[in-house]
């Protein structure tokens, strides 16, 4: 059976418009797969931009950041607040250093020496004892026996050489003489009375103490009390004894002379006071040996007009043996201890500078022989230079405070 020809044309239609609708949908499925291939790469490049901006934005803000903080650094608190702290410890108390203005330190008492030349000597002590010169005492008797009319004087007075004391009737002649004082002095003792016989005795006794003696004892173990090397000497202790020669120098104190400030000032005309008055210089002027005590007695005069010293007083010697000239030295009392360390405060533009000193390299200041009053510099102080002698002890304390504040 044959099928009409109108059925033929329906069919292709329908096969064509099937074919175009798959070929569109196709295209569409291509353009929107293109369009979303698209989008992710735009989407991509736009993460990307704004990624690259955004760490751009950020190492920008660092930088901004890092600069405002390097002004912080120069201008800001914390560099300021160390800067000052620092500055603050630098100008008050820079290592050893103490500042004071000399108007200051001169309303404190604190003193200044200038180095120089000095004598260091070499010294043993002796001790002794104050007495009165034979040819100063007087035993006052009658020239020829009789009876005692008159005397004049008693115990403690003080008369004069030439003056009249006493008066006696003679037993040959029943007349009467005069009895004078034959030297100036004290009446020590008296023994007589009116109406008594003379006899053999002594009527008073007149002791004169213008002019006194020490008579100072060397044994064969007195040793060198300072030595050339600031430390004892080798040497055998009677060899020292025996190096005490007539004509040497003594210098008398009434306590030891390490006990006082400065031989020298107390020897000047310095203001002192009456315990750092009671030193004089004098000589060796008679050596005797005693048959019966293991002792040389070293006899020195003591002047005595100011009435400083007394009879029976005990007195401190010290025999200069041998004495050295040294260029530049300075006095023992510049010396304190700063954390276990011997040191002089030097006078500076500000106050003061402390300077360690010591005999061995390496210290600020070396030293070199000492005797106890003065000691040798032999490098780190020029000559000229000041440092403080008196009350130094007060730099001292100072400087501890300073110390004091930076630990925190």
């Amino acid at each position: 059976m044959k099928v009409p020809m109108k059925n033929k044309p329906s069919r292709l239609v329908v096969f064509i418009a099937a074919a175009f609708s798959y070929a569109v949908t196709s295209n569409n499925l291509m353009a929107n797969a293109q369009h979303d291939d698209h989008q992710e790469t735009h989407n991509a490049a736009h993460t990307n931009e704004s990624s690259d901006d955004h760490h751009k934005e950020h190492d920008d803000h660092s930088d901004q950041h890092n600069d405002h903080h390097g002004e912080k650094d120069e201008h800001g608190h914390s560099d300021k607040h160390g800067d000052d702290h620092g500055d603050e410890h630098g100008d008050e108390h820079e290592e050893g250093h103490v500042e004071i203005s000399h108007d200051n330190a001169k309303k404190a008492g604190i003193i200044n020496a200038t180095a120089g030349v000095a004598h260091i000597k070499q010294t043993i002590t002796l001790y002794g004892r104050v007495v009165v010169k034979p040819e100063s005492i007087s035993h006052v008797s009658a020239r020829f026996p009789g009876l005692i009319t008159q005397l004049t004087v008693n115990v403690g007075d003080t008369v004069k050489a030439g003056e009249v004391i006493a008066a006696v009737e003679s037993n040959n002649s029943f007349k009467h003489y005069n009895v004078v004082a034959p030297i100036s002095g004290v009446i020590t003792a008296r023994y007589a009375n009116p109406g008594e016989l003379t006899g053999q005795k002594a009527l008073v006794i007149i002791e004169n103490y213008e002019e006194l003696w020490v008579n100072f004892n060397v044994f064969p173990s007195n040793t060198l009390t300072n030595s050339l090397n600031n430390a004892s000497s080798t040497s055998s202790t009677s060899s020292n004894a025996k190096s005490v020669k007539k004509g040497m120098k003594v210098t008398v104190s009434s306590s030891p002379i390490s006990d006082q400030t400065s031989l020298e000032s107390s020897l000047t005309n310095t203001p002192q006071t009456a315990f750092q008055s009671s030193i004089t210089e004098t000589n060796i002027i008679h050596l005797l040996n005693n048959k019966s005590q293991p002792f040389t007695t070293a006899i020195t005069p003591l002047d005595n007009k100011q009435g400083t010293w007394t009879a029976g007083q005990l007195l401190t010697g010290s025999v200069v043996l041998s004495e050295n000239k040294v260029e530049l030295a300075i006095d023992n009392r510049a010396f304190q201890e700063v954390e276990g360390k011997q040191v002089i405060f030097v006078v500076n533009e500000h106050g003061y500078e402390s300077r360690e000193v010591s005999h061995k390299l390496g210290s600020d200041i070396i030293l070199g022989q000492s005797d106890g009053h003065f000691t040798e510099i032999l490098s780190g102080l020029n000559a000229g230079e000041q440092y403080a002698v008196q009350n130094s002890y007060l730099l001292k304390a100072d400087l501890g405070k300073a110390g004091a504040a930076h630990v925190h």
